[in-house]
């Protein structure tokens, strides 16, 4: 057996995208080649790179995603913002993931079970907000 390694092609099902502050994070996982910076891997495996982000999210409990048909409906609308907006950058991306309509939805039960738990708690509901004059007073910098 030889211990010459053939050349890898980075064949698209091998190449991955991880998060990168200079959007270079192309990665082949067949090789272990770091590819950069490759907007044209932007386009071609957009799909990829948005599913990528969306487990990336969920794995950190930023987002909730209840099973794999939930993140590819995610994922195929959040494509669609991509292309249209022409933007491809990871930022967009969360963003997009993030104000998706699917995702969402979990704020609005989010914030009823906030105001359950502001109205219930052992201390007491919270205090009245401050009137208008007051807070505008609070944000000056002197």
């Amino acid at each position: 057996m030889s211990n010459v390694k053939r050349a890898c092609k980075h064949d698209d099902s091998d190449v991955f995208f991880y998060p990168a502050i200079n959007e270079d994070g192309w990665k082949c996982i067949g090789c272990d080649a770091k590819l950069g910076f490759r907007p044209d891997l932007d386009d071609r495996l957009l799909d990829s790179k948005v599913m990528g982000f969306i487990h990336d999210l969920h794995d950190r409990k930023i987002i909730y995603i209840s099973n794999g048909t939930d993140g590819e409906f995610i994922a195929h609308n959040v494509e669609i913002r991509c292309r249209k907006a022409d933007r491809y950058d990871q930022r967009f991306i969360v963003a997009a993931i993030c104000n998706d309509p699917n995702v969402l939805g979990d704020g609005g039960y989010w914030r009823k079970e906030r105001n359950r738990w502001l109205m219930e708690r052992p201390d007491g509901p919270p205090l009245e907000p401050l009137p208008l004059d007051v807070r505008l007073f609070m944000d000056k910098t002197e």
